[in-house]
């Protein structure tokens, strides 16, 4: 018995390993470049600047304070639709992670060379950045994850509403 099992375990490792599709095993996070200033000028300027080197930036409570006055990008939240219902950034749309479909008509209906503000409910939530490497994948170039999220983005006192 123990050794069907660990046949099974041996086999399922070897095809996740080579399986596009596999699952890691150990979790990375990508390490992503802080946005400076003439990051964000790109973006309130509305250019289209392609950037070569890098499509993902990390941005902080304070620049993703100043992208929203400006309204110079989209706001996109990551998390499940009841917990975007309860509260969230004004104007922005939900883009729930798990459900990502790149053939949605939410998905098509965004223009790729806009600016886009990802964010998910702060602290170590990794869904922002899962959905803005999905999105920089199917041609996205102009991303921004706000790492502290919903949550740090209500502790500052920064306006929301809900939809209940």
């Amino acid at each position: 018995m123990l050794l069907i099992v660990f046949s099974a375990a041996a086999v399922g490792m070897i095809y996740n390993s080579i399986s596009p599709d596999g699952i890691e095993f150990i979790g990375h996070k990508k390490n992503l470049k802080n946005a400076s200033e003439p990051d964000l000028t790109e973006i309130n300027s509305k250019t289209g600047i392609k950037r070569s080197d890098f499509s993902i930036l990390k941005i902080s409570l304070q620049q993703a304070y100043q992208i929203f006055r400006d309204s110079s990008s989209l706001f996109i939240d990551a998390r499940d639709r009841w917990e975007f219902a309860d509260g969230h950034i004004p104007n922005s749309i939900n883009l729930a992670e798990y459900k990502f479909e790149p053939a949605s008509p939410i998905v098509k209906s965004l223009d790729k060379n806009a600016g886009y503000v990802i964010y998910c409910g702060g602290d170590d939530c990794e869904v922002s950045l899962r959905l803005a490497e999905e999105m920089e994948k199917i041609g996205f170039n102009k991303l921004f994850v706000f790492e502290g999220g919903w949550k740090e983005w209500v502790n500052a006192n920064y306006p929301v509403e809900s939809d209940r």
